[in-house]
Parts: structure tokens; sequence; C-alpha cells
């Protein structure tokens, strides 16, 4: 089409009114929906943003996710982040959590603490149960090597797994325990996640006496270190963890920090602690965790602002405890690199990621 080659040849000149004139005259030719937006963005851009949002509403509705998209970076380029909150309401009436808390994550970062805030709030009591974080997936076995009957009963497993139903998975896995290390390795975990630890433990020695795998070490200690389990069995959590990262197991780093910093199974040893969770954090597991607990002994040595850094970026992992870390610093005025709306932001995300006591402390803010 003429005008749009017209259109753009101006755009690449430099001559964005001029070009967004012609996109806007498209528009009303073709109704491109892509058309508004581009004759929005570049009236905006030549600096009559109120005539840019006039065209760019113009396609609100259009049931495009992609000019969705386009539409709500104007409003936030623009720094209407209220207008950008009624439009995100407009547009995805039906908009599940994850995609309600990204939209508060973006205002968060925008800067626009009040609006952020508000939309954390529709997430509060709506975290869901997820299975532990160390588990494998499903559906990770080379199931041709087996027979009918194994790759059926793995298959049955993997599908009550994958839904929760762990009694009935169990069963399953049971089935083929015998001839597949997969299965046997999914009925410990199986039993881990109905706390029979004891099973689960016998579960991962006879895993661990067949392949010497770092993992089942590091799932060993995780039984012996449950809170359902005697508080005896801490050194030989302990004697595990200590095994499996011998073996290079990655996930070990977090939980070892936790023993040297509270003296479970051994002596108390704060700077073996401090390594162990920077190791954490290079590995990228448990990072947002491992941060927070740098805070933590940072703050205890009176480091407020080393404190702040590391909790800063344990809350960028979304980890709830530095997030309300943060705001019990600030209101004991330890902590003072953060504005009062931002704090009441950030307990409000860290209600929404599931902390009983930040949404305590909103409520209390909020009287």
């Amino acid at each position: 089409m003429e005008k749009i080659a017209s259109a753009k040849k101006l755009e690449a000149e430099g001559r964005a009114a001029e070009a967004a004139a012609l996109y806007e005259q498209a528009f009303g030719e073709t109704d491109e929906d892509w058309m508004a937006v581009k004759a929005g963005e570049l009236y905006r851009a030549a600096g009559n943003a109120k005539k840019g949002r006039q065209v760019i509403d113009r396609v609100i509705g259009c049931g495009n996710p992609i000019i969705y998209d386009r539409l709500l970076r104007f409003y936030f380029d623009t720094g209407d982040y209220k207008g950008a909150s009624d439009l995100f309401s407009e547009l995805f009436t039906d908009a599940v959590r994850e995609k309600r808390m990204a939209f508060a994550d973006r205002l968060l970062r925008a800067g626009a603490f009040g609006e952020a805030e508000e939309w954390y709030k529709t997430c509060i009591g709506t975290v869901a149960n997820d299975p532990y974080p160390y588990l494998s997936a499903t559906g990770d076995v080379q199931a041709e090597q087996y027979g009918y009957f194994v790759r059926r009963a793995l298959r049955r497993g993997d599908r009550h797994f994958r839904r929760g139903a762990y009694r009935e998975a169990l069963a399953q896995y049971a089935h083929a325990a015998k001839l597949s290390d997969y299965a046997k390795k999914k009925q410990a975990e199986c039993c881990f996640l109905l706390k029979d630890f004891e099973r689960a433990k016998n579960l991962y020695r006879e895993l661990v006496q067949k392949t010497d795998d770092a993992y089942f070490k590091f799932m060993l200690a995780e039984c012996y270190n449950s809170e359902d389990v005697d508080v005896n069995t801490l050194e030989d959590a302990l004697y595990w963890y200590e095994y499996a990262l011998e073996g290079g197991c990655e996930f070990v780093y977090y939980h070892l920090g936790l023993c040297y910093q509270f003296g479970r199974g051994t002596e108390e040893d704060l700077a073996k602690a401090e390594k162990m969770f920077e190791e954490g954090t290079k590995y990228k597991i448990d990072e947002g965790d491992c941060y927070c607990k740098l805070g933590n002994l940072a703050y205890m040595r009176g480091d407020t602002d080393k404190a702040a850094e590391y909790y800063r970026k344990a809350a960028k992992l979304n980890n709830a405890r530095a997030l309300l870390n943060i705001a019990i610093g600030y209101l004991n005025k330890e902590i003072r690199c953060f504005r009062f709306g931002e704090v009441k932001c950030f307990l409000a995300k860290a209600a929404a990621l599931g902390s009983r006591r930040a949404y305590d402390l909103l409520k209390e803010l909020e009287q």
C-alpha cells in the first residue's frame, strides 16, 4: 500500500508526526490494528502523547494479545500507570494468578507502588501447593527398554504424580520398581511427599548402594533432616549432605549453610555458613534463599547496607522472607534505602507469595 510505504519512509527520516498521520489514515481505510498502534507510538515519539492515546485506544478489544502488549507498553512509556492498570483489568478480565503477579512486578519495577500493591493483593490466598522443589520431573525415562506392563505402570504413575495423587502414583511405581530404577526413584519421591520418611530413606539408601548417585545421597540427607524425624538424626543428615557435596550435587549448599548457621548436627560456624550460601548463589539453586540468608548474616553483623543489598537481590527472585525482612528493617529504622510505598508493596507481594506474617503486618500498617 502506497501510504504505508510513504509512512515507513517518513519514519526512517525521523519525521514521526507526518508518518503517524499517514499510519492513522491507513488504519481508517483498512482497519489493520497494528497501524493504529504504530500511529499512536509515533505520535508519542513526536511529543503528542494525548493524540497518540486517542488513536491507540481505538483498537482496545481487538482480541490480539500482541497488540495488547503494545497497548500496555504505550501506557507504561507515557507514565500512565493507573491507565495501564485499568487497561489490564479491561483486557484480561480472567487473568490467572501468574499473569497478575507478572503485571504487578512490572508496575513495581516502574515505581508504581500503589498500583502494584493492589494487584499483589488480588493474589493473596491463591498460592498453589507446589511439589517439593528438588524432585525430578516425570516422563524422563526411556520406556522403550521395558515390557508393556512396566511401561503402562510408569505412564500411569507419572500421570498420577503430575496431578498430585501421590498414593495412586506410588502404587503404580511399585509394580515396576524391581525392573526400573526410575520407578524406584519416583517411588521414593512419593514416600517423601507423603511424609513416610522411613520408607523413603530405605528406598534412597538402596539407590545409593546401587548407583552411588549424589542426588540420592542428597535426598537421603533430606529424609534425615525432615522435621518429622527425630532430632538425633541431624548428624546423619549432615553426613549425607557433605557426602552428596563430595559427589558434586549442587542442591546441597543452602542446606549445608543452614546446618552450619544453626549448629544442626555440628558446631555453629557462621563463616562456613556464609561460604555455603555464597556458593549456592553461584549455582543458581535456592538462589533467593541463599541471598536472604546472606542478608541475615550481614544484618547480624550490623552491616545493614550489605544486608539491604542482599535482600534486594533475593526480593528480585521472589523471595517472600527477604521482602518481609526489608519491611521489618525499614520499620525498625535500620534499613532506610527504601520508600514507605515501596515497603508496603513489598509486604503485599510477600503476602501474595504466602507469607502470613507479611499479610498481618500489612493489615497493621493499613489500620
